[in-house]
């Protein structure tokens, strides 16, 4: 801490600016601070005491001067600046250099909208990776997928390429329709991948093809069967989504039991409803209730980054149609885009801060962490 800040809050009369973080994720049993990654447990000194000031921060002047600095170096209270909705912490990438899907997917928007076929230059692909690299110790994963198919991008090997020079965590999901033999050997060769996470939600092929539009299954199992003792990934697994429902677990069952003993790490996902008869499955928050916060792989807002096919960003993976369309990474840094005032206008709405548009979409996301 610097002498400046400590001389500021070394007595009550000097605190009118100190404030709790206002971006802090509030659960029963953590507080988590995603600026700074730390996670205060509930059986740790103080943890009631910061929950008094959330709800009452006018107990900030009767607080102690060590308590204070310790806050303050710890991340739990801040200066309240300029700066404040302006930060964040870049832990995750998701580039959609190729835009295309083979699939149709009921639970998701390319299945009503495709987008247009779009596969980015390397050249631009190289000029916006190099852009990341000021950020390469918080990164920890470089997902190469956001509604795409990655393995249908003809630059993937490039790409591949370029981020393992560049020493960058890569991370791919896919559906495994292009995962052929060749390709996994060719990736294996240029040092495999970081994290590799293939969808499949059941065994059954006309579930499958119900599910997704096609008959893919019989190629998706026969790729699968060849990498499962490949090292193609670091972590490899299997994301198995449904409804939470008996079928549901049944699929589970049957897809652990095909793929026992293997490099594979199956795991049960629930259904994200994005659009059409998916999203009306579920209900999620809706204009009485305020968003308080983002808790979708960390936060979407302070944590993520998402690029598009044409180097423009958005402010969520569910924000599909663009609706909250950010600069394009091709002609601004990261960090030009996540200090702007049209973010730092995001955040406040998401975080509760400002009341939101009653459209907004963290009012209907199953992530928003709501009161």
């Amino acid at each position: 801490m610097t002498a400046e800040i400590q001389a500021r809050i070394s007595s009550p009369a000097t605190r009118s600016n100190v404030i709790v973080e206002p971006y802090l994720h509030v659960q029963a049993e953590t507080i988590y601070n995603p600026i700074n990654d730390r996670v205060y447990e509930k059986n740790s000194p103080g943890f009631s005491k910061l929950e008094r000031l959330l709800k009452d921060p006018s107990g900030l002047a009767e607080l102690e001067v060590e308590q204070c600095n310790k806050w303050l170096r710890d991340g739990w209270l801040i200066i309240d600046d300029d700066t404040r909705d302006r930060r964040f912490s870049l832990k995750y990438v998701s580039f959609e250099a190729n835009s295309n899907c083979n699939q149709r997917c009921y639970f998701c928007p390319v299945s009503e909208g495709p987008r247009e076929s779009l596969v980015m230059p390397m050249e631009a692909y190289q000029e916006i990776i190099h852009k990341l690299l000021p950020y390469r110790d918080t990164l920890e994963a470089v997902f190469l997928f956001i509604f795409n198919e990655p393995t249908l991008d003809p630059l993937l090997l490039e790409r591949i390429a370029l981020l393992k020079r560049c020493e960058l965590p890569i991370a791919v999901n896919s559906n495994a329709t292009g995962l052929t033999p060749d390709l996994a050997e060719k990736i294996i060769e240029l040092g495999g991948l970081d994290f590799l996470s293939i969808n499949l939600s059941t065994l059954d092929p006309a579930q499958y093809r119900e599910d997704r539009g096609l008959d893919h299954l019989p190629v998706v199992l026969k790729n699968m069967d060849y990498i499962s003792n490949r090292p193609l990934a670091k972590i490899m697994r299997i994301a198995v989504l449904g409804n939470q429902d008996i079928i549901h677990q049944q699929q589970l069952a049957r897809i652990r039991k095909r793929f026992m003993n293997t490099r594979f790490d199956v795991q049960d996902y629930g259904l994200v409803a994005r659009t059409g008869e998916a999203a009306s499955r579920k209900a999620g928050p809706n204009e009485a209730q305020r968003p308080v916060g983002c808790d979708n792989l960390g936060s979407r807002l302070l944590q993520h980054l998402h690029i598009n096919a044409d180097g423009s960003c958005t402010i969520c993976c569910e924000d599909y149609l663009g609706r909250y369309l950010l600069e394009s990474l091709l002609h601004q840094s990261p960090r030009d885009i996540l200090t702007s005032e049209k973010v730092a206008q995001l955040r406040r709405w998401t975080y509760g801060l400002e009341h939101p548009p009653a459209d907004y979409i963290c009012r209907s996301c199953e992530a928003a962490l709501t009161e």
